[in-house]
């Protein structure tokens, strides 16, 4: 009995160490300092001190930091390589594909507001081709009667537009993974595999318009009248994003999917066509969307 006592005395935490072996989450038993089944940490008493919650809350920060200028630098300067790392599976380094997208997208519309490459103002589906091709200029003008209607139903359609523009981002990601399974059809991947690359690829479009819109685009309108200054960036931006996909996707796809500079370039100029005619599409909708939302 008095060397039971004797344990028990050197060790006074025994039985809650027990407690501590069994995985709050799982269940399973945890030999380690992290289950092995979910990766749940095993808690002690240090857990608990307001040192080290402050220690993990900065610590979050940083790795957050890491990860994501980590994974943007090597987004820019290797095209395709992360999307070759994340299915050889080295994927800790890095934040994963859509959260990485997400992030991105928010830093956008935080950064360059609601005037962005993927919105519209209503005067450009009045006056400008190819939105009149499809009926916006009669729309509009069975809405409106003078001026002042115009004005109001402009302010009321551009914020709408500003906002909404920012919803759907993420339908390009499949419908440019549609476009590389097509035109890499023969290379045998799955789907997803094409998911990951053009959630990449696109993230990194979205990272450059964000650029573009910071140093070109503002310091534009500030110089030049907003309305002309707004179709001419337009303009410029739809060519700058022209080069961006020939380039990028030339350069990623030959090294993700192991293809020739031909068939590369090919790809880019397919790729950049789905692109281009998906944008237009996307601002069409949306204004129908929007235009008979207001009515």
């Amino acid at each position: 009995m008095a060397a039971k006592s004797a344990v028990h005395k050197r060790n006074p935490d025994r039985t809650n160490t027990a407690e501590n072996t069994t995985c709050p989450t799982c269940g399973n038993s945890i030999n380690k300092n992290f289950c092995e089944v979910c990766g749940e940490k095993k808690l002690n008493r240090h857990d608990f001190s307001l040192r080290h919650f402050v220690e993990e809350t900065f610590e979050g920060f940083t790795h957050f930091d890491n990860k994501f200028f980590r994974t943007a630098r090597l987004l820019i300067f290797k095209p395709g390589q992360l999307s070759i790392d994340f299915y050889e599976g080295r994927r800790v380094p890095y934040m994963k594909p859509f959260p990485m997208f997400i992030i991105c997208n928010i830093l956008l519309f935080m950064i360059v507001g609601k005037t962005n490459i993927f919105s519209q103002p209503l005067t450009s589906f009045l006056q400008y081709t190819p939105y009149t091709y499809f009926g916006t200029k009669e729309v509009i003008l069975s809405f409106v009667k003078s001026d002042a209607e115009f004005e109001i139903l402009a302010t009321q359609f551009n914020q709408r537009m500003g906002v909404e523009a920012k919803a759907f981002l993420a339908i390009f990601i499949p419908i440019l993974a549609l476009g590389s399974w097509v035109v890499n059809y023969s290379r045998r991947k799955y789907f997803s595999e094409h998911l990951v690359f053009s959630t990449h690829y696109f993230t990194v479009m979205v990272m450059l318009y964000t650029v573009w819109a910071l140093l070109v685009s503002r310091p534009y309108t500030a110089w030049f009248d907003p309305e002309e200054s707004s179709r001419i960036a337009d303009r410029v931006s739809g060519f700058v994003s022209i080069l961006i996909l020939a380039v990028y996707f030339s350069i990623s796809s030959k090294k993700f999917y192991k293809i020739s500079w031909a068939r590369s370039i090919l790809g880019s100029v397919i790729i950049t066509l789905v692109f281009m005619g998906s944008l237009i599409a996307y601002r069409t909708l949306l204004f129908y969307k929007i235009i008979y939302s207001l009515h």
